[in-house]
């Protein structure tokens, strides 16, 4: 009869235990920490970020990863140079708010990654990027050296994409009403796009709904990306009055103003009903002449851009009443 000698696991099983232990921490998800731009910089620099996590503040990571799982909130000017690209994971968000991000190498943005812009600029470098999650851009412009593939949503909500060289090819979802500009490529829609988006392309496009808009006319559309001055024409003043009987002492067309002019803009009145001609706006603190119409509009220097119109009209009747304004 055969008896089994006793075998010492002990090394064994130590080893063992080990390695399913490693096993086990490889699983567990990893927790990320999301950062916060404190200044202008470099994306890989330290003293650009706050960041807060399980690691606490920036002890061991200073900076982002180029995978962002987190929430990665840009406030200001940040550049990166670095050439490996930028990839917004599952769950992972980006957010740039009235500045520029500047990324000198590629983006790609993962299916339940997100990428929102607002009053920013987004400037990518070469590469093909993949956009398989949601990008979502309010007064915002997006520039891109190569291909754009769209198999998520691109929203671009008064927001312009200007391709400087590539494709733009959408499988996805383009919504929203700006305009996306290709200079040396081709558009291709094979997707949903939004028949309010104004497009240009210099090569060919397919199966876009409408007629191809000029480069001037998306161009200047696209002028109004990053301005305050809105989609509504202001108010006037309903007290003010708009009928004077002859002799009155007219009101200069500062008196008619009721709404306060959005930042970076300015209330501003013509006699043409086209605000962006410009040799036709009078000064506020002009008397308007009886007979004739004027167009009130919140107009921006900066980006030459204005926002619907708003009618005044001045009557000087010897049979009138003076009355309020519309």
């Amino acid at each position: 009869m055969r008896t089994l000698l006793p075998v010492n696991l002990g090394r064994n099983s130590y080893i063992l235990s080990l390695f399913y232990s490693f096993l086990f921490l490889l699983a567990l998800p990893l927790s990320a920490q999301d950062y916060e731009s404190i200044s202008d910089g470099d994306w890989e620099n330290g003293n650009t970020w706050d960041c807060i996590g399980p690691d606490g503040p920036c002890n061991r990571n200073p900076f982002p990863s180029t995978r962002v799982t987190g929430t990665v909130t840009i406030s200001h000017d940040v550049t990166y140079f670095s050439n490996s690209p930028i990839e917004i994971r599952n769950n992972g968000e980006l957010f740039v708010n009235g500045s520029t991000f500047d990324n000198r190498s590629n983006l790609n943005i993962n299916s339940g990654g997100s990428v929102e812009l607002n009053n920013a600029i987004l400037i990518i470098g070469p590469g093909v990027l993949n956009m398989d999650g949601e990008l979502i851009a309010t007064n915002s412009l997006i520039e891109k050296d190569g291909n754009y593939v769209n198999d998520g949503l691109s929203a671009l909500f008064s927001s312009c994409v200007t391709i400087t060289s590539g494709n733009f090819n959408n499988f996805g979802t383009v919504s929203g009403n700006g305009g996306v500009k290709v200079l040396s490529g081709n558009l291709n829609n094979n997707g949903t796009w939004s028949s309010d988006l104004l497009y240009y392309y210099s090569n060919n496009g397919s199966n876009l709904p409408g007629s191809i808009s000029t480069l001037e006319e998306v161009d200047n559309a696209c002028a109004c990306a990053l301005s305050n001055v809105g989609d509504t024409a202001p108010i006037l003043t309903a007290e003010t009055p708009t009928e004077f009987c002859e002799g009155d002492t007219l009101l200069p067309f500062s008196s008619y103003q009721g709404s306060t002019a959005p930042g970076g803009t300015a209330f501003t009145w013509s006699i043409n009903p086209d605000p962006l001609v410009l040799g036709d706006h009078v000064a506020a603190d002009q008397i308007p002449t009886a007979g004739t119409t004027y167009y009130g509009f919140f107009y921006d220097t900066d980006n030459n851009c204005a926002s619907p119109v708003v009618t005044l009209n001045i009557t000087v009747n010897p049979d009138a009443t003076a009355s309020a304004g519309e």
